[in-house]
């Protein structure tokens, strides 16, 4: 442990740029999550069951299920983007080669101390 700690905090003095490329995005990856979305019965269960007890017999039956999933599918876009944002944010931290050089000399350090505590630990 030891040993794997200190060559952690050499390693983040000799830092490569390499973590800190530009991932391509392709459309596919779009593609594949709007079909995985689409085909995902979870919606329709979810709307099956929580839907008809808003619902008023009297009025317009059609109207009201477009009211109820258009709220519905506001607010599930307004969390998406929120988790977009954030992720956009985290992204651009964990990609800079500062806050990765810091992670690598924190992680190195734990090591070394579990290395320390390993050595001190009595097997009775």
């Amino acid at each position: 442990m030891f040993y794997l700690g200190i060559s952690q905090i050499r390693a983040s003095f000799n830092s490569n740029s390499k973590l800190c490329e530009k991932v391509n995005v392709k459309k596919s990856f779009f593609t594949k999550g709007f079909l995985i979305s689409v085909t995902n019965p979870k919606g329709m269960i979810f709307a099956g069951a929580f839907f008809p007890q808003f619902l008023n017999k009297d009025a317009d039956m059609i109207l009201q299920i477009a009211v109820l999933c258009g709220g519905f599918l506001l607010i599930a876009f307004i969390i998406g983007m929120m988790y977009v944002l954030c992720g956009n944010t985290a992204r651009k931290l964990f990609n800079t080669e500062s806050f990765n050089n810091q992670i690598s000399r924190i992680s190195g350090a734990f090591l070394i101390l579990f290395g320390i505590g390993l050595a001190f630990v009595n097997e009775e």
